[in-house]
């Protein structure tokens, strides 16, 4: 069982105010909302009570993971077990009052995220002993922890097709005539191409030329070998 964690230094900074605002919320609406709604119940912090013969079949927590909590939250389910909250348990945390401080806890955070999204995305949300609120739950938390890197890796990449290579892109584009291919551009939103298909007895090829608002004409010229 869950209890409910509130920030003990809120008056030591203003980020210190602000994490305890949004732990307060966090923990009202989103993982009270969980219990409320049956959806994909977690823990974090400390204030969990367990019952002793639970680690005797799942274990203790795995301190390879970065939020070794977030872990036991996803093997008590897919053990087949509830993790309650109530949020009438309440018990005291410090939250950082320093930049530094507040972008550790942060990144440390998101990096076990995604050590435990991993682990559990390909399982959790097609384990038949949840219900289906609860997988549709676990899927949507486990890909939501993802999307930072996710954005962080493919927006440069999307950036440089735009921008970079001015119009052009290496993106595996369909030609015109059906034919797959890299485009060239000719100008700054027009490209063009060809392709060329060999037979034993007869070349083939296919020219293509842009005209007006980037459409594409295509001519056949068949030559003997």
């Amino acid at each position: 069982m869950k209890g409910r964690c509130y920030g003990s230094n809120p008056t030591d900074s203003l980020l210190a105010l602000h994490a305890t605002v949004e732990r307060h919320i966090a923990e009202l609406a989103d993982l009270f909302g969980r219990e409320v709604l049956g959806g994909f119940t977690i823990f974090g912090g400390g204030q969990t009570f367990f019952r002793r013969e639970l680690f005797d079949e799942l274990g203790a927590f795995d301190e390879e993971i970065l939020v070794e909590d977030i872990d036991m939250s996803a093997r008590i389910h897919a053990a087949g077990k509830r993790l309650r909250v109530d949020p009438d348990v309440v018990t005291y945390e410090e939250n950082p009052a320093t930049l530094s401080a507040w972008w550790s806890q942060r990144t440390r955070w998101a990096r076990g995220w995604m050590q435990v999204a991993v682990r559990y995305l390909p399982r959790l949300p097609f384990d038949s002993t949840l219900s289906r609120r609860a997988r549709f739950d676990a899927a949507y938390t486990f890909v939501y922890a993802l999307v930072p890197v996710i954005t962080i890796v493919a927006a440069p990449m999307l950036l440089l097709d735009r921008t970079v290579l001015t119009g052009g892109t290496f993106l595996p584009t369909t030609g015109c005539c059906g034919v797959r291919s890299v485009s060239r551009p000719s100008s700054p939103r027009c490209s063009y191409s060809y392709a060329t298909t060999a037979t034993a007895t007869a070349t083939t090829r296919r020219n293509c030329s842009p005209p007006s608002r980037c459409g594409a004409t295509c001519s056949v010229r068949a030559s003997s070998t």
